[in-house]
């Protein structure tokens, strides 16, 4: 009972936060009312979500949803953190974000790789862990927080979490969808990645051109 409706919690926050994501990307105008109105639909729906997925991870063990969880709530809350503050060095909040999702990330690599967790999860951990690990240290290494690279990294940030949403639908969906199990874990990865980039290089240029 407290499984199913902590699922039907799980999903509803799921569906909301990936519909306004998707609006978030295709909408013009970043950063004005319109777009803070719908991203705190998708913030706040993010977190539903991931709270909800926490109890069922716990309630049927499963270490591997627990480590997606985090992963997804790490960039959620670093996401949050980079619409947030102005300053140019990182705060103490963003270092403890940052230092958890390292722990995190060590965790999934040596997880994936030494067989603690089986099938797809093998793979697909450790491609996570590193790219979880790669972007906390970027956030304890950079110092340009302010202008074009702080737009970057709360996009890059909101992204991830928009990858593991729709990671999420399609692991509910994929075996009536006819998807094997590893390309419901990284198809959104590879889908939304290339989008990630185009906007940094993007911003980054914008960058340059006001230097």
């Amino acid at each position: 009972m407290i499984s199913t409706a902590f699922l039907v919690l799980h999903v509803g926050a799921g569906a909301l936060a990936l519909a306004s994501g998707l609006t978030l990307m295709v909408l013009p105008g970043k950063g004005n009312d319109r777009h803070r109105r719908i991203g705190r639909v998708f913030g706040w729906s993010m977190a539903v979500s991931l709270a909800a997925s926490v109890v069922l991870a716990l309630v049927n063990f499963s270490s591997f949803l627990l480590a997606i969880a985090g992963f997804s709530a790490y960039l959620l809350a670093a996401g949050w953190r980079a619409a947030r503050r102005r300053k140019a060095e990182p705060g103490m909040a963003d270092r403890l974000i940052a230092g958890l999702m390292l722990g995190l990330a060590l965790v999934m690599i040596v997880a994936g790789l030494t067989g603690a967790v089986g099938g797809a999860a093998n793979v697909v951990m450790p491609i996570f862990g590193v790219i979880g690990g790669a972007l906390a240290c970027q956030d304890l290494m950079e110092v340009s927080r302010v202008g074009p690279p702080r737009i970057a990294r709360h996009l890059s940030r909101m992204m991830g979490a928009l990858i593991g949403t729709i990671t999420a639908a399609l692991v509910v969906n994929g075996p009536t969808l006819g998807l094997p199990p590893i390309a419901t874990w990284l198809v959104p990865t590879v889908l939304v990645v290339p989008a990630i980039i185009w906007w940094n290089v993007r911003l980054r240029r914008m960058a340059a051109g006001r230097g």
